[in-house]
């Protein structure tokens, strides 16, 4: 989110505030070190100036096919390194995790919107390794993993019956999915199936706001410290009056379904979770503290485990309209590996290969989060003779490596054989969940939940679906443009398309396996609970 900085000249009242305070310090550079290759930076802005306002990672890209994969270049007076390989990400924040750990001082996120008990936001130490921890505990303990499948599974049920009864609302559906199957098992509470997206609205307004708050006059702030006393009141500071209104929605997913949790352990109702287990725990320290850093280990699950996964069930519905030979060729797999009297299981993962490449070609082709969010440099580093400078920001450009023509070939298009047949070193490689959930100490501890539950909803509605291009009033096809949203995170632009089953046996299949979970649902009343308290 830190990358809305340029064309900073155009906002007259911060500019004159940012230009008295850059002047005062001296513009420096490696001081006399050799830096690693970049764009030549000018006083005061740097190479902000050479940023497109939207869209940087493509702009990033270009300067490694001038610079090459490692780029040194300037932020203001802040230093910045943009990674643009896999390789160099990993040789820095995977060989040498210790030093490429911390986070930069997200002044706007963490002490303006209140994202400062979550885990991705925090710099490295006890408390951020302590999330970690937890996080790590059930979300990466293979027991724990397979103890989340029943809700997995049930979910997906419910995500092809959606589909099937209102096709039209297939983006609202895959978000209803993305959310349900975090929410229980973070907080132990459901979301009904069919739900409207009321109780969703915490959620998606935190993480939206916080994506629509990081405009260019707001992520000034992390570079100029002093813009986070300006009043008000004062012409140039509506950044701050906007942060202030996201932090009522980072409160209300962070507040909230603690409450809820809460009172479910006080009354004996409470259904095991992520939060239950962490309440559990003996508190540390500051009573307060200890419990608003429950909340920040929750809330750092929910909201990015809702994006990751409705991003990627979203672009799949895409690529599946625009590249029909590619759903057909999937449908026939699971048809000889599964058959039709059932849907594919965890089970069949390792037999169903091209639909594997399917779900890697959607992380390359869609990166959900295309730089990342960003590292810092904790100490002076030398790698291939270059000086790299302490507190230097660090970016990983996800969008970038997924688009090396040298490593994918026409990377523009959707082609998931390009992951056929190649040998396990090479594979390995190119696997984009080697970049896309991040790297070292950093990488997103629920990427394996987050893959499952990815993999096991795409297997349901490919084995169950027909997607087709919308048409016309004139019976024309509607091609959708593979666009993407600009921001944070990578949203498809909506776009309209035709979902339907593949057989009315399969209709009556999905219905029949969905009722035959309902014995394992919770009951209704914790359901209404969460939403009266939600709303």
């Amino acid at each position: 989110m830190i990358f809305y900085y340029s064309h900073a000249w155009q906002i007259a009242t911060p500019l004159l505030l940012v230009v008295f305070y850059t002047v005062l310090k001296k513009f420096t550079g490696g001081g006399g070190r050799k830096l690693p290759p970049g764009p030549r930076p000018v006083p005061l802005l740097g190479n902000v100036h050479q940023l497109p306002l939207l869209y940087q990672q493509r702009a990033f890209a270009q300067w490694g096919r001038v610079y090459g994969d490692l780029i040194y270049a300037r932020l203001f007076q802040k230093p910045a390194l943009v990674l643009n390989s896999v390789q160099v990400a990993q040789d820095l924040m995977d060989k040498r995790s210790s030093k490429y750990s911390d986070r930069p001082n997200f002044i706007l996120l963490t002490e303006l919107i209140g994202w400062h008990p979550v885990s991705a936001f925090m710099p490295y130490g006890k408390r951020r390794r302590k999330h970690r921890q937890w996080i790590q505990s059930a979300y990466v303990d293979q027991n724990s993993l397979l103890s989340y499948r029943p809700v997995q599974r049930r979910e997906s049920y419910a995500l092809v019956a959606a589909l099937l009864e209102s096709p039209d609302q297939f983006l609202a559906h895959t978000r209803r999915f993305a959310a349900a199957v975090v929410m229980e098992t973070v907080f132990g509470q459901p979301i009904p199936s069919g739900a409207n997206e009321e109780h969703l609205q915490a959620a998606l307004q935190a993480t939206m706001a916080t994506n629509d708050a990081a405009t260019l006059t707001a992520s000034l702030v992390d570079f100029f410290p002093f813009m986070r006393h300006i009043p008000t009141w004062m012409p140039g500071a509506g950044f701050k009056h906007n942060a202030l209104l996201v932090r009522t929605y980072v409160s209300a997913i962070m507040d909230k379904p603690y409450d809820v949790v809460k009172a479910a352990i006080t009354s004996g109702t409470a259904k095991p979770s992520f939060m239950t287990k962490c309440m559990d725990k003996p508190i540390e320290g500051d009573p307060k503290e200890h419990e608003e850093y429950i909340k920040g280990a929750a809330g750092v699950l929910y909201a990015a485990g809702i994006d990751t996964t409705m991003i990627a069930l979203s672009t799949l519905i895409l690529a599946m309209a625009l590249y029909p030979e590619c759903l057909k060729k999937a449908q026939e797999e699971i048809g000889r590996v599964v058959g039709s009297h059932r849907l594919p299981e965890f089970e069949d993962r390792d037999s169903l290969p091209y639909l594997e490449c399917i779900i890697k070609e959607v992380y390359r082709w869609n990166p959900p989060v295309p730089l990342g969010i960003t590292h810092s440099l904790s100490e002076d580093d030398v790698y291939q003779g270059y000086h790299m400078p302490k507190g230097a920001i660090v970016v990983s450009n996800m969008w970038g490596m997924a688009n090396k023509s040298d490593v994918y070939a026409e990377p523009d298009a959707f082609r998931p054989e390009r992951f056929a047949g190649m040998e396990p070193d090479i594979a390995d490689l190119k696997d984009p969940r080697k970049y896309v959930f991040g790297f070292g100490r950093r990488i997103c501890p629920g990427r394996y939940f987050a893959d499952t539950s990815i993999w096991l909803a795409a297997a349901s509605m490919i084995a169950t679906l027909d997607v087709y291009k919308a048409r016309n009033s004139q019976g024309q096809e509607i091609i959708p443009p593979a666009a993407f949203r600009p921001g944070f995170i990578s949203i498809p632009e909506e776009f309209p398309c035709e979902i339907r089953p593949r057989s009315e046996k399969v209709s009556k299949m999905i219905f029949e396996m969905l009722n035959a979970t309902h014995d394992s649902a919770p009951a209704a009343s914790s359901v209404s609970s969460y939403e009266d308290t939600m709303a």
